[in-house]
């Protein structure tokens, strides 16, 4: 289970790495394109309006500058410099305007390869004027349409930018949500799995396992606080007959009883309650003495009989009864887990050699 939530882990994390990748190879395509069309923009605004332009003034000054001396000269520039203005783009409300020059250039030039006439110059250059003046509206126009579409497209990555950074937050919160999620889910299932390693699944009690864990913990504990420290060994009374009379189902249900009573009646944080296996449990106690310990151990038994289950197979009750060895003293170094459980042992032995439904501890006999 564990490993199945890891690798869901996993592959959110990548998920989420993956989005934000996307959304930042998506960022700069968008801004690449954009910038490349703003450059595009920016091109045709200097190419188009600025060297034009320039060819017009140049033509404009070639016309200026032409006399007889130098006609021939002039006019071979002048046409040469005609010819490459002509195969400039020109958007179709220019086509019109060019066309007329086109033709305006071509008879000018033709009358002064015969005669240089200031009136055909003057002419020709007013028309050259028009069309630079025409350009640098045009452009003038071009260039606030330009930054108006540059406004626009700087909204719109800060739109694009917005929104993505909105789903990577949501996903970034669903991801986050989820992983506190899984973990919270793993902690429980590791709580349960740690609560499995150290309790009997069918009473809740701890097992022999944490008995033996617990006890060198609470007898250093003990030692150090010069405290006495109490083991009890639990058999219940002709259990195997209780099986054999009313079947294990309610044999079962038998043993979650007497672990009941064990729960209500050691509720102090220094009491540990166990199931050692089949029908013997187990309880450690800190703190209390020879009598108070013997005390707890009849109430204990009276708190068992109080429940009246009933078992007919039994010797010496028609409900069911318990018998306990109990082990008190005074903590220290000497003393081990082993020694305490076959010391129980043997006295809970004697509690059921001496008739069961008693208890049997050192100096107190009940």
């Amino acid at each position: 289970m564990d490993y199945l939530k890891t690798v869901k882990l996993r592959i959110k994390l990548l998920l989420l790495f993956t989005l934000v990748t996307l959304s930042l190879i998506a960022v700069s395509f968008t801004g690449t394109h954009y910038i490349n069309k703003m450059k595009k923009q920016i091109d045709i605004l200097y190419f188009k309006y600025l060297v034009q332009n320039i060819e017009l003034n140049n033509l404009k000054d070639l016309y200026i500058k032409i006399n007889n001396k130098n006609r021939s000269t002039k006019l071979h520039q002048i046409d040469k410099l005609w010819k490459t203005y002509s195969k400039h783009y020109k958007s179709k409300d220019e086509i019109q305007y060019f066309n007329y020059l086109d033709n305006k250039i071509t008879k000018t030039n033709r009358l002064l390869k015969k005669r240089v006439k200031k009136s055909y110059i003057n002419s020709v250059v007013s028309d050259i004027e028009n069309l630079i003046e025409y350009k640098n509206k045009k452009a003038a126009l071009e260039r606030k349409e330009f930054l108006s579409f540059y406004d626009q497209v700087l909204t719109n990555f800060h739109y694009i930018i917005l929104f993505i950074l909105f789903i990577v937050i949501i996903t970034l919160l669903y991801v986050f949500y989820s992983i506190n999620k899984d973990q919270k889910e793993i902690e429980e299932i590791n709580k349960k799995l740690k609560e499995a390693s150290i309790k009997d699944p069918l009473t809740k009690l701890y097992n022999r396992r944490f008995f033996n864990l617990i006890f060198e913990k609470e007898l250093k504990s003990a030692i150090r606080s010069n405290e006495y420290i109490t083991f009890m060994m639990i058999d219940i009374d002709y259990f195997k007959q209780y099986n054999d009379t009313y079947g294990h189902i309610e044999g079962d249900n038998a043993l979650k009883e007497v672990a009941n009573s064990l729960k209500e009646t050691f509720q102090r944080p220094k009491d540990f309650t166990f199931r050692l296996g089949g029908e013997e449990f187990g309880v450690l106690l800190i703190g209390l003495n020879k009598e108070q310990s013997g005390l707890m151990t009849k109430k204990l038994s009276d708190n068992i009989k109080d429940k009246k289950i009933e078992h007919s197979g039994s010797k010496v009750a028609k409900i069911l009864t318990i018998s306990v060895g109990v082990v008190c003293q005074k903590a220290d170094n000497n003393l081990s887990s082993q020694d305490f459980i076959s010391k129980a042992d043997e006295l809970l032995y004697r509690a059921k050699e001496s008739g069961r439904d008693r208890f049997k501890m050192e100096g107190i006999d009940g």
